[in-house]
């Protein structure tokens, strides 16, 4: 049996299913890599492109830039006025097609340093500085002279103006990242501070929180663990999953929520659970959600107490109240292949954030509610498998595992950043959690949770390795679920079933919304629901008393049926009922025993898997969902389940 690939998808020859747009990207996206087999050995650039000479396409701003950005240094040749890549503070610009830039100390030194002893030359060598002018060459605050001529310079803070004399007040706080979290601009200087909850390290001058330890808890699929970031310390959770993929808590009540694909459940149990307990104890947890399909995010409103999913079997965002455990499907429609989901209950926010890796990526926001549905990212996106908010910044993250790359934006998809971009340290990262300065996520290929700097992805560190197979991430504090208004607290804001807090648009809007769970109807006071009735039980046979005790009349007959049985017709009826039954059983027993026989030799010899809509995912006989990594298969010969954490949290990526 062969896997069946759709028209917009690619057909490996190991029968995976990519999508059809990676075929030939340069980057072998198969598990055996024929997606770049037999491939033109010189891709079509687009419009915008550059086409290299070996091939190779580059943005077409950066043709003659300076830099040689095609490999083969192709769009560097033919110049015409090739801009300085020289520092003119402390470089000499040869300008010539050599040696362009030589150090100020190698300028009229008796050598010909340029190679056409452009260094040397009398015009340069016996310049008269300008500066000693009496108009100081016309600059504002200061008049510089080197071999590459006069120019102006500006005290700390500020930056020349257009005219390149005047100097202007640089607005420090515009650069990404320049404070943790709150820049105040000032004349040649700026101020950083933080906001509540957090406290300024002088020694840094970076935010950090305060309170409790921050915790990193994470899915290992087979089961549920949590990292001190400060003492390194971890402990078991969960064990015993069976494939825990998406997860989140809530940490007022201090319990932890996961979907589990096999089983297609959600689970929520408490994070304190396993404290003492012996080795191979159950632990208590409790069925929230039943009957999903391929449920791998979970979003958990903290305020409002409603756990929002993705599921990418059925292609739905769908909800579930605790208060009443009241469950709807908010989007049904235009999902491709939901993966990951964030929640922002808080204030004047009230949305929710979903990414879809599908035919056409891109990440989406709607209210709580479902109202005001929009596109955000849809450019430049192909894989965004995590996504998270940075609650103290605004800032929305996700990581693309088929760019590898972590990239940020504000709220509204604006103001969009790449943090980091690399092959080597982000080669498959599924999920990603932000806090204080950093950013959190796991990766498939390395099976290893990473961590580096949200702003520019500096010094980036591995927290643990050896993982068996890292799933979802979260930092665990208070400060993720900070405090908000609930407006369905008072009586549920007299909704009948569901209320759920509706986004801020503009002043005055509505703050809720009344809702019904799956098959009801909303009726026309917009506050309650119609729900359908419930299935009528099968008519039950009536019985009368009579001197001999009750008599059951059978459905359909009139108390005054006159008939009287004969008790020993009655028993040879029965005794004949009861071989004839016995012999049925025994047939469908044997039978089933050798349907199961023929079964297992079959699927011994043939052992295939079926796709669901989510390559992520794959159905075997052996283990009911054993997860592919995107066709990436490590060979090793055993998987390790313990977690090693790293004792020092200076260990850099390998």
């Amino acid at each position: 049996m062969t896997n069946a690939c759709s028209s917009r998808e690619f057909r490996c020859h190991n029968h995976d299913c990519i999508h059809k747009s990676w075929q030939c990207d340069g980057e072998p996206d198969c598990s055996d890599g024929s997606d770049e087999v037999d491939c033109p050995s010189r891709r079509a650039c687009t419009s915008v492109q550059y086409a290299c000479k070996n091939g190779d396409c580059i943005a077409g701003k950066l043709l003659c830039d300076g830099k040689k950005d095609c490999t083969d240094g192709s769009d560097e040749e033919d110049c015409k006025d090739k801009p300085s890549t020289c520092d003119l503070k402390s470089q000499f610009d040869c300008k010539n097609d050599g040696q362009n830039c030589i150090p100020m100390g190698s300028v009229c030194n008796g050598r010909d340093d340029c190679g056409q002893n452009e260094d040397e030359a009398p015009g340069i060598c016996n310049q008269t500085n300008p500066c000693s002018s009496s108009d100081n060459f016309g600059c504002q605050h200061e008049c510089k002279f080197n071999y590459n001529g006069a120019y102006c310079d500006c005290h700390e803070g500020y930056k020349l103006s257009a005219d390149n004399k005047t100097c202007e007040d640089i607005d420090e706080c515009q650069v990404f990242g320049r404070c943790s979290q709150l820049c105040e601009n000032t004349k040649g200087h700026f101020k950083c501070s933080c906001k509540e909850g957090y406290m300024l390290d002088p020694k840094t001058n970076r935010c950090r929180a305060t309170g409790d330890e921050p915790r990193l808890l994470f899915a290992n699929r087979h089961d549920l663990r949590e990292i001190r970031l400060e003492s390194h310390q971890y402990r078991e959770i969960m064990r015993g999953l069976r494939s825990a993929i998406g997860m989140d808590y809530d940490y007022t009540k201090e319990q932890i929520f996961w979907t589990d694909v096999t089983k297609e459940q959600i689970f929520v149990t408490n994070l304190t659970v396993v404290e003492g307990a012996k080795e191979n104890a159950s632990k208590p947890h409790e069925v929230i959600v039943d009957d999903t399909s391929t449920a791998d995010g979970i979003a958990y409103d903290w305020i409002h107490k409603i756990l929002y999913w993705s599921d990418t079997g059925r292609n739905t965002i769908e909800l579930i109240t605790m208060h009443g455990r009241h469950r709807k499907t908010l989007f049904n429609l235009n999902l491709d292949e939901p993966r990951a989901i964030a929640v922002d209950p808080r204030d004047n926010q009230k949305w929710v954030y979903w990414s879809d890796w599908g035919e056409h990526s891109r990440i989406e926001k709607a209210g709580l509610d479902g109202s005001h549905r929009q596109s955000l990212i849809s450019t430049d996106i192909q894989w965004p498998n995590g996504l998270t908010i940075d609650y103290s910044n605004d800032r929305l993250y996700w990581v693309d595992a088929k760019q590898h790359q972590i990239s940020c934006s504000d709220l509204n998809g604006g103001s969009r950043v790449v943090v980091l971009t690399s092959y080597e340290i982000l080669k498959h990262p599924f999920a990603i959690s932000v806090f204080e300065d950093f950013v959190y996520w796991t990766d498939w290929e390395t099976e290893t949770i990473h961590k580096a700097n949200k702003f520019n992805g500096n010094n980036p560190e591995n927290v643990a390795v050896s993982l068996y197979s890292p799933m979802d991430v979260h930092v665990y504090h208070a400060l993720r679920q900070p405090n908000g208004s609930n407006p369905c607290a008072n009586n549920n804001g007299d909704c009948s079933h569901i209320c759920l807090p509706a986004p801020y648009v503009k002043p005055g809007g509505p703050k809720y919304t009344c809702a019904c769970p799956e098959k009801g109807k909303l009726n026309n006071d917009s506050l309650t629901c119609t729900m359908p009735e419930p299935a009528v039980p099968p008519h039950k046979p009536k019985s009368i008393p009579t001197k001999d005790g009750p008599q059951v009349i059978p459905a359909g007959k009139s108390q005054s049926t006159k008939s009287v049985p004969n008790d020993s017709e009655d028993h040879d009826v029965g005794k004949i009922a009861g071989i004839v039954i016995a012999i049925i059983v025994a047939m469908c027993i044997i039978g089933a025993i050798i349907a199961y026989i023929g079964y297992r030799s079959y699927t011994r010899r043939n052992i295939k898997s079926m796709n669901f809509d989510n390559p992520v995912y794959r159905k075997t006989t052996e283990d009911q969902f054993s997860l592919e990594k995107n066709q990436y298969q490590p060979s090793r010969s055993s998987l390790p389940s313990t977690l090693e954490p790293l004792t020092s949290p200076s260990t850099e990526l390998v």
